[in-house]
């Protein structure tokens, strides 16, 4: 119900990270952002207007939910063509050739990696390696520079990851929370199609419900990792991508893990009241709603105060929620149930004037809980998709699991 997020934790970047077959080289490094990005256009929200969830708005997507692919036989492992170019200095070197494989990476990498690495490549492409390099620069969480070399990419999904970080290690199910870029990389003019630069704040990718080639470029790399894919149609949008990108159109995304926020996360709140309201204390707090009228005011309490980075508008807010509905007691709404982080830009128009109200200026690691009279939710229209009649008053507790 909610969107926004926290400045990224500092990588410092890595050296040329190459990938075997891809068709062209690969090159990190930390030069200035650009001063101005290109004209880029939003990639579709999920799911038409009118079938908004209560509050806040989702974060929207690169594609369209899908079922994981299976995880392909083998990855692009730029060691991989460090020992190819190994074995073949063996074989032309006979004192290398009498060296165990271990040894010669140990011994022989820091001084010839790049350079075996680019002469495997240059074997690989059937083309000099210099006339296929591709450069991404920047630091890691800032807007990054890619500088396309002529021509299309190689076909297939081809991933690299530029910068590794030590943070935990994006599973199934977790909420990601990204910087990024999009292009279609068409060999022409390789225009910017998405960014979370543009949108202003970072984005929330659920891992195993993004493009197929997404999801395998990402799944399994850690926070404070820079990763990189050129995705196939096959493995992106297929035959219905949204406006702006072809049906044969392949994508080029760069992607800065920021954080990884996994199923079932949450506050270990106090027990609280509000109103009459009681909340019960622990990871999944249970809302009791009193028979008794609702109160005329809008009215909230944070019941545990964290001390992470304060909300704000502009800001990307992960959480878990329910909201109830005071008159009828029933839950309409919750994240506990599948234990699936949501995460919401606050100040962008998406959100009911109740959570922008009680959620700015809280900090991460706080629990929240609030009672909505008709004027601060879905006022007289109420959400008869939820059940929710005009004249009801809401009741809302709200985890703030992280604050980007």
């Amino acid at each position: 119900m909610l969107r926004r997020a926290t400045a990224p934790r500092a990588v410092s970047g890595t050296g040329p990270r190459s990938v075997c077959g891809a068709g062209f080289r690969l090159v990190s490094g930390d030069g200035p952002a650009p001063a101005s990005e290109a004209a880029s256009m939003r990639f579709p929200e999920p799911g038409p207007a009118s079938e908004r969830a209560p509050g806040p708005v989702p974060e929207s997507v690169p594609g369209p939910a899908s079922a994981r692919p299976p995880e392909p036989a083998s990855r692009p492992v730029p060691e991989r063509a460090f020992r190819l170019a190994l074995k073949l200095l063996s074989a032309l070197v006979p004192k290398v050739a009498r060296k165990p494989m271990p040894v010669l990476v140990r011994e022989l990498g820091p001084v010839f990696g790049p350079v075996l690495l680019v002469a495997v490549l240059a074997g690989c492409t059937g083309a000099p390696a210099q006339g296929l390099e591709l450069k991404v620069a920047g630091a890691f969480g800032a807007r990054p520079t890619v500088d396309f070399p002529d021509g299309k990419p190689a076909p297939g999904l081809q991933v690299d990851e530029l910068t590794t970080g030590k943070g935990a290690r994006l599973e199934p199910d977790d909420v990601a929370v990204v910087q990024y870029t999009a292009h279609v990389w068409d060999g022409g003019r390789n225009r910017l199609v998405d960014s979370s630069f543009t949108r202003g704040a970072p984005a929330a990718f659920p891992v195993g419900g993004l493009l197929p080639g997404l999801d395998r470029a990402l799944e399994g790399r850690t926070v404070g990792s820079r990763v990189i894919a050129a995705v196939p149609p096959g493995d992106g949008f297929g035959p219905n991508p949204p406006r702006g990108v072809g049906p044969s159109d392949e994508l080029f995304y760069v992607v800065d893990i920021l954080g990884a926020h996994h199923k079932g996360a949450s506050v270990e709140g106090r027990a609280g009241t509000l109103a009459g309201v009681r909340v019960s204390a622990g990871a999944r707090p249970a809302l009791q709603v009193p028979a008794a009228a609702p109160p005329a005011r809008f009215a909230s309490t944070v019941l545990e105060r964290g001390s992470g980075p304060k909300a704000r508008p502009g800001r990307l807010v992960v959480t878990q929620y329910a909201g109830a509905v005071w008159g009828s007691r029933r839950v309409f709404d919750t994240t506990w149930t599948s234990g699936l982080p949501k995460a919401f830009k606050l100040g962008d128009g998406g959100l009911i004037r109740a959570w922008e109200r009680a959620l700015t200026g809280v900090p991460a690691g706080s629990r929240v809980l609030m009672v909505v009279p008709p004027a601060y939710g879905y006022g007289a229209p109420g959400f008869p998709a939820y059940g929710i009649k005009g004249s009801d008053t809401l009741v809302f507790v709200v985890d703030v699991l992280a604050v980007y």
